[in-house]
């Protein structure tokens, strides 16, 4: 916003110009961002230099036992997806992946999330097997699988198939 005040009244080529270069900068930094791992606590500052990622307890919902390929879903694309059958993983327990609920998938996965969110809650409503807040260590190992066991009763996740 900032830039935009700067360059008001300034000839329309050169606002273009330096709304580019800003869009390169912002691109730049968030390429770089998206390298950095953090710890999921940060406690004192040797935190930033070492640590492990924990692997997190995961909230299972209902105690069904599904088998089905398995399928990440990340923005907008996601919507174009045959997701029918399939156990979908997504990063974020929130009310903006309500619209999964209306593709018959099998199963839910989430990284971040707890037993009260929005998406833990809308699972048990539709019967669907779903393990909410698996954490990133094994979010990760899960995005490279092709196959998921969902073992809500056990509170088992196990991969078949790696892509």
């Amino acid at each position: 916003v900032e830039d935009l005040f700067r360059l008001r009244g300034a000839p329309i080529i050169a606002t273009g110009d330096v709304l580019r270069q800003r869009v390169a900068e912002g691109l730049e930094a968030f390429h770089r961002a998206q390298v950095l791992c953090l710890p999921g606590h940060i406690v004192e500052t040797t935190d930033f230099l070492c640590f492990e990622q924990p692997r997190a307890r995961a909230n299972f919902v209902t105690r069904k036992r599904v088998q089905a390929p398995i399928v990440a879903v990340t923005g907008v694309d996601g919507a174009r997806l045959d997701l029918a059958g399939k156990v979908v993983l997504i990063s974020h327990a929130d009310p903006g992946h309500d619209w999964l609920f209306g593709r018959e998938i099998a199963g839910l996965i989430t990284q971040y999330g707890g037993v009260n969110s929005h998406m833990a809650i809308r699972a048990a409503e539709f019967g669907l097997p779903a393990a909410i807040g698996v954490g990133e260590v094994v979010f990760e190992e899960l995005s490279r699988a092709e196959w998921v066991i969902l073992d809500c009763e056990a509170q088992q996740l196990r991969t078949i198939g790696a892509s």
